[in-house]
């Protein structure tokens, strides 16, 4: 009920937002989309949400997680004189997040284990309160310098930080016609690796979420030498790299290297970072790139631990400048996908035991697909997507090395719109030959071909061919099947949200879609409007529902019933505002609201 309460007390805000990018007289607000970095990160809470404009969400930063005070930086892109701040705290109960913390200016990028030279601006002992606005006047003798980085540092560690909004206000003539700042460009851009371990993706690599993470491990050799763990992103064009910030589970953070390629294959590749026994700890830190290297354009960046011992890796940010993100063009063809397949209904005419088809969409690859051999007949396994959606591309992950005498089978990425699933309406957009091989236990990536690269299809499957070796007792065993769609496409046929009132039960019945993170609880909140005789609209009820249980990181529908029934002088229902609540956090509950007018 406390949490609750937390996300109610909240709902004014969504109702009235606060103006936070107007500037006062003649200054400007230049930290408004400006990158901003932390060293530590509560779940998908990222510190841009900081500097969004958008009070609404919120970075926090967990408190002790890495042994080190929550330290926050704004990096501005130049040097500005600035004259004054406002900062929208987080943290709906939670004042101890809201206090102890000193501001601080400085022109040296924040190293977590050293101060560096700073100049201290501020410091907040007592608790402001939640949302209030808290001005902070810059004393004088720092207004006639300039700088380029704001950081807000915690003085105990053990309290965390929890920021809305920070506003960081300059002279408006001291802002150039066209600033000079770094974009992020990787999030939730195509993100792949070679192993991955239990419920562990390649996607959570630049989800923005720090509490999950893309973990793995190789052993044995290829023809090149030892194995080694490898996960990377694929920016969808070639862009100059300004650095990268990253953040490793500590244990796993020390012998790697990152890399820029043009070669989805990283056979020819540059080094943009070395990393020797030197830990980087587990906080967030950021890996500027050589100077001489950053006018090279990359579209590929990968990590690769230089032995064959395990990696995890919390978050993986690309950065450029502002200038090269709005010059590149990234073609629909090359742009964000998004893996919609998980969890959805899956229709096979084999499975071998319990090895199910629909183990192959349940996000993990310790569980898998096994075809019922020995025979010679073509089993197939398909993704129902519920409608058409254009395929971005299929990656496979294979699932066991097969036992003595047998090798895995040739298999064929496949699609049809056919409900009865009959192989002679099928379109073959990838093919994979064994080769009296295993299915390799990492990701592949399989794009169709071009002749089926504009279609639609509502069933994505894999199809694998039994007996098509030297003894007849091939098989195949398939750790996940991953379908991803452009994210414009899907985007474009889904309506995110819709209500129906029904004036006899006095019910509104709502449905929508929502992507979820690890283990994070959501809550939908629907609230019913009716209009007065002044024709002014009037909050009447409010109905709550909690969903527990979703599938993680995967699109799927949610719904409920609003009952109002039991409301006083409830008449005809106008207008219903339905709110999506992350509920994982009170520091800051992520908070998504529609509106949606009832005929």
């Amino acid at each position: 009920m406390k949490k609750f309460l937390c996300v109610l007390l909240s709902l004014g805000m969504l109702l009235t937002a606060a103006n936070v990018c107007a500037a006062p007289g003649d200054v400007v607000n230049v930290a408004l989309d400006k990158p901003a970095f932390a060293n530590q990160q509560y779940g998908a809470l990222s510190p841009k949400n900081a500097t969004d404009g958008n009070a609404q969400t919120c970075y926090a930063g967990t408190w002790g997680a890495a042994g080190t005070n929550v330290t926050f930086y704004v990096d501005l892109g130049e040097t500005y004189p600035i004259h004054s701040l406002k900062l929208f705290l987080g943290g709906t109960d939670q004042e101890a997040q809201r206090k102890n913390f000193n501001i601080y200016f400085t022109n040296e990028r924040p190293v977590w284990t050293a101060a560096g030279e700073r100049v201290l601006v501020h410091e907040q002992a007592e608790d402001p309160g939640d949302d209030v606005e808290l001005n902070v006047s810059v004393p004088d003798e720092a207004k006639v310098e300039a700088y380029r980085y704001v950081v807000v540092e915690k003085q105990d560690r053990e309290t965390g930080l929890a920021i809305r909004e920070i506003e960081v206000y300059a002279p408006a003539d001291s802002v150039p016609e066209k600033p000079s700042y770094m974009v992020e460009i990787g999030r939730n851009k195509t993100a792949l690796s070679n192993d991955n371990f239990d419920t562990s993706a390649s996607y959570m690599l630049n989800d923005g979420n720090a509490a999950t993470t893309v973990a793995g491990e190789t052993s044995g050799t290829s023809e090149t030498g030892a194995l080694r763990y490898k996960a990377w992103i694929d920016l969808g064009a070639a862009f100059p790299i300004e650095g990268v910030n990253i953040s490793i589970t500590k244990g796993n953070d020390t012998w790697f290297f990152i890399y820029g390629s043009n070669d989805p294959t990283f056979a020819e590749r540059d080094t943009l970072y070395t990393g020797e026994g030197t830990p980087l700890g587990q906080d967030f830190k950021f890996l500027e790139t050589p100077e001489e290297m950053k006018a090279t354009p990359y579209q590929y960046i990968m990590v690769e631990r230089n032995n064959g011992k395990a990696m995890a890796i919390s978050e993986l940010e690309v950065y450029t400048t502002n200038t090269a993100a709005e010059e590149t063009e990234v073609s629909e063809q090359n742009g964000r996908v998004i893996e919609i397949g998980r969890g959805k209904k899956v229709v096979s005419n084999s499975f071998a035991g319990s090895y199910v088809a629909e183990n192959i969409n349940d996000g993990t690859d310790s569980s898998f697909w096994q075809a019922n051999w020995p025979t010679t007949e073509e089993h197939y396994a398909f993704i129902d997507m519920e409608k058409p959606i254009s395929v971005a591309r299929v990656t496979t992950f294979g699932a066991q090395t097969v036992g003595a005498g047998r090798t895995d089978a040739d298999l064929k990425i496949v699609a049809t719109n056919d409900p009865n699933l009959a192989p002679e309406n099928w379109d073959t957009l990838a093919t994979w030959e064994a080769n009296k091989t295993t299915l390799p236990r990492r990701e592949m990536m399989f794009t169709p071909a071009a002749e089926f690269a504009k279609n639609t299809y509502r069933f994505v499957g894999i199809s694998t061919i039994l007996g098509t070796g030297t003894n007849g007792m091939q098989e195949q065993r398939v750790g996940e099947l991953k379908v991803y769609t452009y994210a414009q496409d899907f985007k474009e046929s889904l309506n995110p949200i819709a209500a129906a009132w029904n004036s006899e039960t006095k019910t509104a019945d709502i449905s929508s879609v929502m992507v979820t993170n690890a283990g994070t609880p959501y809550t939908m909140i629907a609230a019913a409007y009716q209009t007065d005789e002044n024709g002014n609209n009037q909050m009447i009820g409010v109905s709550i529902q909690n969903f527990d249980g979703l599938v993680q990181g995967a699109y799927q529908p949610v719904s409920m019933t609003a009952d109002l029934s039991g409301v006083e002088g409830i008449e005809n229902v106008t207008r219903i505002r339905v709110i999506l609540v992350d509920t994982l956090d009170r520091m800051c509950p992520k908070m998504a609201a529609y509106d949606i007018p009832l005929s």
